[in-house]
């Protein structure tokens, strides 16, 4: 058995109202985002985290755009 099937096995034992909990927490791993293309990286989580933590949540106009030219400049699929 690999350890997905264990990990499997193990929700599986769980009552219903767990594993709907167990599985919510991992949908999204599984799901595309709901437009397919925006998802923050674990950096940009961290650096978002780190900025509730310091009550500096805003970003500057700047800040947003140039992370999007960064992250899609050399995406061609969208149109």
């Amino acid at each position: 058995m690999t350890k997905l099937q264990s990990i499997v096995a193990e929700i599986k034992a769980l009552p219903v109202d767990e594993q709907r909990v167990v599985v919510s927490e991992f949908t999204h791993l599984i799901t595309p985002a709901e437009d397919d293309i925006f998802e923050l990286t674990d950096a940009e989580l961290a650096d978002l985290d780190d900025r509730i933590k310091n009550d500096t949540v805003t970003f500057t106009h700047e800040e947003v755009m140039d992370a999007l030219r960064a992250t899609y400049a050399s995406d061609t699929s969208t149109k």
